[in-house]
């Protein structure tokens, strides 16, 4: 009976080292490094990765792509201190210390879409309404 403990305590000890030896390595990259023309205060990405919001000392929110790109600037004045980016990437809180604030703010992303080469049926000139379904429950 001993034997048995002892053999299994053995194997054991085997698979738990050879598991824990090869357990992967640590990748990463770094994509793009922004330059600021003022020095940033904070900083927070939206949860799916794809925008990167920096706030900086002049009092203005810049809203890059993930790989750099500025996409946008907002306003949002010299009290604010801090931002945080709601699970909604369209949804920014702003904070202030010094006014004990917090404000939202509603972004709205809007893309131009190109129809110029598509064919089309009807008049050239007609409305169109895009909808779009991103919450499927």
């Amino acid at each position: 009976m001993k034997y048995k403990g002892s053999f299994r305590l053995v194997i054991l000890l085997i698979l738990q080292l050879g598991f824990a030896q090869n357990s992967g390595a640590l990748q990463w990259h770094m994509p793009a490094a922004v330059k600021l023309d003022k020095p940033p205060i904070d900083a927070a990405t939206s949860l799916n990765g794809k925008r990167i919001f920096v706030l900086t000392a002049d009092g203005n929110l810049h809203i890059y792509t993930h790989n750099g790109k500025l996409t946008g600037t907002i306003p949002v004045g010299k009290h604010v201190d801090g931002i945080s980016v709601s699970l909604r990437e369209d949804l920014v809180m702003l904070l202030s210390k010094k006014n004990s604030t917090v404000q939202s703010l509603v972004i709205d992303f809007v893309q131009n879409l190109s129809s110029r080469e598509a064919p089309y049926k009807g008049p050239a000139n007609a409305p169109v309404i895009v909808t779009v379904f991103s919450d499927f429950q």
